[in-house]
């Protein structure tokens, strides 16, 4: 009998060897196929489809998720589609956000001689911070990055004192999520709605309407390493004694103040022409409309009035009456080269008082062609809108 690897024509057996190929990580070519998994996204209720150029998106990018990874390989092996059956989330995600709250109890202390307190937090699972929350600041930096926004415009967590007045040898309060309808649980006074009241946020008054919207977040603390139990907020919370390892917060909402994009804004414009420098001659010429209507276009000699005619034929600017009251819209001073527009909050300037009525005005300023003559380019250098949310009125002289 001959025994070879290449036995060719001749008779005999022919030996290959063993190749074992239990290991192999090879996905069959096929058009396509279907991965059951957890992923971040994704309806749960029945299968769906992914292609090559949506999956990201569909599933969320989650690259050290097995799952997710098995989808790309299948890709990557030229399938078309993937069918996904979602059989739940990936780590807090499959949470169901309920919010809560960590109530507290700080000693009360001489004002004089109130010592520093620290508090070590973890935002959404990220790493442990640990901030001093000095009286002068009152944790101005906790709160700012945990709480609220950095414009002080959007509350993440609600911080709320209670007790002081029924126990005066305690300052309690608490740190409290926000449910999905802008609802807190208080320790004492049970649900509250924000989305109802004037909230104080990064020391600034803010008030309704406000925007809800549905985010869970989650505040996770636990003791600051080298501090004392005495200084350490964890150890005020009820529940955080040496046997606990953290207390966390969940919140199911954010709450932002509502800024209607209809909502007038009143803006100020700066003059560069001074009247009596560089006096232009020949016709001078300026385009401009009100309230989005028209464009008009002025034409006028040249003199040495010529900022305050073309900015009254345009109503920007208002004559004075002899000792009677004159209406404003906007605040111009040709000398000191601005015009201010008015606030329906603060439509007075320099001790002019009086409201007629709230009003929006905006006129728009178009180059012609940027001449030396063109009023627009000779006042304010190009293009230019001002606005104003209010008539006044001031006493003529």
């Amino acid at each position: 009998m001959i025994e070879s690897n290449i036995l060719g024509a001749a008779v005999g057996i022919q030996n290959q060897g063993v190749i074992d190929k239990s290991e192999g990580t090879a996905l069959p070519s096929t058009v396509n196929g279907v991965i059951a998994g957890k992923f971040k996204r994704g309806r749960m209720d029945k299968p769906f489809k992914v292609t090559a150029s949506n999956y990201k998106a569909l599933l969320g990018h989650d690259p050290s998720n097995p799952s997710y990874l098995a989808v790309e390989d299948a890709f990557k092996r030229g399938i078309s589609e993937v069918s996904i059956l979602r059989t739940g989330g990936i780590g807090d995600a499959a949470i169901k956000c309920v919010a809560n709250f960590a109530e507290m109890s700080l000693p009360s202390f001489d004002r004089e001689v109130v010592p520093d307190y620290f508090v070590t937090v973890s935002r959404n699972g990220g790493e442990f911070k640990t901030y001093k929350l000095n009286p002068s600041m009152e944790g101005a930096d906790f709160f700012a990055e945990n709480f609220f926004s950095s414009d002080g415009n959007k509350v993440i967590f609600f911080d709320y004192p209670y007790g002081a007045e029924q126990l005066h040898d305690s300052n309690k309060g608490a740190i409290c999520g926000i449910d999905s309808e802008g609802m807190i649980l208080t320790p004492d006074q049970g649900a509250i709605n924000l989305m109802d009241l004037e909230l104080l946020v990064a020391h600034r008054k803010i008030t309704p309407p406000y925007v809800l919207t549905k985010q869970h977040n989650w505040l996770t603390f636990k003791p600051t390493d080298g501090v004392s139990p005495a200084n350490d907020v964890f150890f005020s919370m009820i529940g955080g004694d040496s046997g606990a390892s953290t207390i966390t917060v969940h919140s199911c909402a954010v709450i932002e103040k509502y800024i209607d994009p209809n909502v007038c804004m009143p803006t100020s414009a700066e003059i560069l022409y001074m009247n009596g420098q560089n006096e232009p001659t020949g016709d001078l010429y300026g385009r401009y409309r009100v309230d989005g209507g028209e464009w008009v276009d002025y034409t006028a000699p040249a003199n040495y009035y010529l900022v305050n005619e073309f900015l009254s034929h345009t109503g920007v600017m208002q004559p004075q009456g002899g000792g009677g009251i004159s209406p404003f819209q906007f605040n111009v001073n040709t000398r000191g080269g601005y015009i201010n527009g008015a606030s329906a909050q603060e439509p007075y300037v320099d001790g002019q008082d009086g409201v007629l009525e709230i009003k929006r005005t905006t006129v728009d300023f178009e180059l012609t062609d940027g001449g030396a003559n063109d009023l627009v380019q000779l006042l304010f250098g190009g293009n230019m809108s001002v606005s104003s949310c209010a008539v006044g009125s001031w006493y003529g002289v």
